[in-house]
């Protein structure tokens, strides 16, 4: 007790354990802010999240809190597969998808020859090939 005793104090919390506390603070303040303008698309999704998982790596890690960091990082890694998966093309433009005979294709416009459109043996694989082609500009 006489060792916690000479610890210098600030107001009735030990300074080691008081400038720990403050440390955490400001890391989850900029998390924070982070997720924050993610939400208000001020941030594109892939700076936001590499800028908080550098932080995440900043803060210093114990038994307890290892846990949190796993959930936050499966978290973010969910929040940018859905955020991918919403800016496809087949997401965004939504083809008509159809079976023409063994071959599903995802089709945006009047026709094969006027429009865009991917084959493939499922309906995912047509929709991936979509995508593809629509990137291409075919």
């Amino acid at each position: 007790m006489a060792a916690f005793d000479a610890v210098e104090k600030a107001g009735d919390v030990p300074v080691s354990i008081k400038a720990w506390a403050d440390s955490r603070a400001a890391d989850v303040s900029l998390i924070t802010n982070y997720l924050s303008a993610i939400s208000n698309n001020t941030l594109d999704i892939a700076s936001s999240i590499s800028i908080i998982a550098s932080s995440i790596s900043n803060i210093s890690v114990n038994a307890n809190s290892m846990s949190s960091l796993v959930s936050i990082s499966n978290s973010f890694l969910l929040m940018k597969d859905t955020i991918e998966k919403a800016n496809r093309p087949s997401a965004i433009y939504k083809p008509d998808l159809f079976k023409d005979g063994d071959v599903w294709i995802a089709r945006y416009g009047p026709s094969d020859r006027t429009g865009i459109a991917g084959m493939g043996d499922t309906p995912q694989l047509a929709m991936e090939a979509f995508d593809e082609a629509w990137i291409k500009g075919k």
